[in-house]
């Protein structure tokens, strides 16, 4: 996907398209600096996938988990991890494993633990308050 500004009312519109173009991939990246709308378009990707349950960031609990339709979603904050043994010590592999989808915010304590799998890298900047870029990329770390 090429960058791509976006208003945040067409937060919708773009999950859609990263779920359509990312539909075979089950780990996902996402980047970007405090308050550029990874919650917002995680919450928006749960939604297209058919979770019905309210969603938020797990910021405390370092994970919550999701029924969608086809998948259950794993959605990991890990911006006050200190280091990949904390993600060992709550299984971190088992999720990565299960083959189901894995949102990562603040995912570089995680990339140690990726080494090998297949990845959608969402990166997400701040324009003003009502634009945002976002890009993406499926690599294998």
């Amino acid at each position: 996907m090429k960058p791509r500004i976006f208003t945040l009312d067409e937060t919708t519109q773009i999950a859609k398209m990263l779920n359509a173009e990312a539909k075979h991939s089950h780990i996902f990246l996402f980047h970007g600096e405090m308050g550029s709308g990874k919650t917002t378009l995680i919450k928006s990707m749960c939604r297209q996938l058919g979770v019905n349950e309210h969603t938020s960031s797990p910021t405390f609990a370092i994970v919550n988990t999701y029924q969608g339709t086809q998948h259950i979603i794993y959605h990991f904050d890990l911006f006050r991890l200190r280091d990949v043994h904390e993600l060992e010590a709550i299984g971190f592999s088992e999720y990565v494993d299960s083959g189901n989808m894995l949102f990562i915010e603040w995912p570089e304590q995680a990339l140690p633990l990726l080494k090998g799998y297949e990845v959608v890298k969402i990166v997400l900047e701040t324009i003003d308050t009502e634009h945002r870029r976002i890009s993406m990329q499926i690599e294998t770390l």
